[in-house]
């Protein structure tokens, strides 16, 4: 009995369709190969591709192995940068007949693994591969696009934009705009540069441009621009808007050099920033130098009213505290109680220490320039305090100059 099945493996592997075309050691390897375990072999001999293709098209001539395990085998040959083995697989698929396909799963992973791999052989036939498939299968384009981009394989993207994407197609440049928008300035740049063959996709490039000047991306707004896909002012200079009112100065002047309306754009941006970002900021002081400097005169003046009111001060519920800065580096301090209606001086030392100047109580009323007073009970009531503690009866003459 034993005689009979060695004869009938024999006969079996005599059968094989390309038993001859293996070493010695895969004809070893091909003896232990059952239909159970050649499925799982399969994309082990798709990735050890150093004997060429003759072990995969031994299980794929002789096994029929389902789509899965050829999917799975599609990928390990990719990442193994096997081309003459993907092609094998591919011709193996394409024998199948649509029913082969009734199971394929669009893989997202493959494509993935493709970009990865660098290789542009590979990338042209999973490319063809894709497209054989029937239409509800394919990998849509825009997706493709975005992986490519995603994983920075930028020769597969030009040949992609150049090639295999037709000029109508806008949305798979958009798709792959918006992808390398996450990514680095040189990726931005490969994919702008294909925007000529998309003259509809201008609007998600100015877009594009408005977002990545308000985030302050000096070097995407540098790619945007001197891809000479968009221009600097337009949707009326929504850009340069958007980079001033957030205060990023290194992207306005950028646009300035490239040509950006400054003089019509900088006296209408003035009044709003002065509010938001106040009005020392430097994007302020800069927009400025294209107005005369005639907000910066302005900031001056509101400037020193600021300095004047940080001056004065609450101290209780009725006094005054007016404080001075002193050459030396001390500071002066005039306190004004309206209860007593009396005025007291005290200097600070630059160490901290206290001296009286002159200490003696003057009384409101003996002051002869009674505008310090008028001046310091104007402030009180400004501050929150109580406008009854400045009423005349208590003063011995009148302060308040008559109306």
């Amino acid at each position: 009995m034993e005689f009979y099945q060695g004869i009938g493996a024999m006969m079996l592997f005599w059968k094989s369709q390309g038993w001859e075309n293996l070493s010695e050691v895969e004809k070893l390897w091909a003896k232990k190969l059952t239909r159970k375990n050649a499925a799982q072999l399969l994309a082990a001999a798709a990735k050890d591709h150093r004997q060429g293709t003759a072990p995969v098209r031994y299980i794929l001539d002789n096994y029929s192995p389902a789509a899965g395990a050829v999917q799975a085998a599609i990928v390990a040959a990719v990442g193994a940068k096997a081309p003459a083995i993907l092609q094998t697989l591919y011709d193996y698929c394409g024998k199948q007949g649509a029913g082969f396909y009734k199971n394929w799963e669009q893989s997202f992973g493959l494509f993935t693994a493709t970009s990865r791999a660098r290789s542009q052989e590979c990338w042209e036939i999973v490319w063809a591969g894709n497209e054989a498939l029937p239409e509800n299968l394919r990998m849509p384009h825009k997706d493709i696009a975005e992986i490519l981009v995603r994983e920075g394989f930028s020769g597969g993207y030009g040949d992609f934009l150049e090639k295999k994407t037709p000029p109508g197609e806008t949305a798979v440049f958009v798709a792959a705009l918006q992808e390398a928008l996450k990514q680095s300035a040189d990726m931005l740049h490969c994919v702008v540069w294909w925007g000529y063959r998309f003259p509809e996709a201008r609007p998600a490039l100015e877009a594009a441009l408005v977002g990545q000047a308000a985030a302050g991306n000096t070097d995407k707004v540098r790619v945007l621009l001197e891809s000479g896909r968009v221009s600097v002012n337009a949707e009326n200079s929504c850009a340069f808007r958007a980079a001033a009112r957030k205060g990023h100065l290194e992207v306005v002047e950028y646009m300035v050099s490239r040509g950006a309306n400054v003089e019509l754009l900088a006296p209408a941006l003035l009044p709003e920033l002065c509010g938001s970002l106040g009005p020392g900021n430097e994007m302020l002081l800069y927009l400025d130098g294209f107005c005369d400097g005639r907000y910066r005169r302005e900031f001056g003046v509101a400037e020193e009213k600021r300095k004047e009111n940080e001056r004065f001060a609450l101290v209780d519920n009725d006094t005054l505290a007016e404080t001075k800065k002193l050459p030396a580096g001390g500071s002066l301090t005039i306190l004004f109680n309206f209860t007593t209606r009396q005025q007291m001086v005290m200097a600070e030392k630059k160490d901290g220490t206290h001296e009286s100047l002159a200490l003696q109580v003057i009384n409101f009323a003996d002051i002869e320039n009674t505008g310090t007073v008028v001046r310091a009970a104007k402030k009180f009531i400004q501050l929150g305090g109580d406008p009854k503690m400045v009423e005349e009866p208590r003063f011995k003459r009148s302060i308040f100059p008559k109306q």
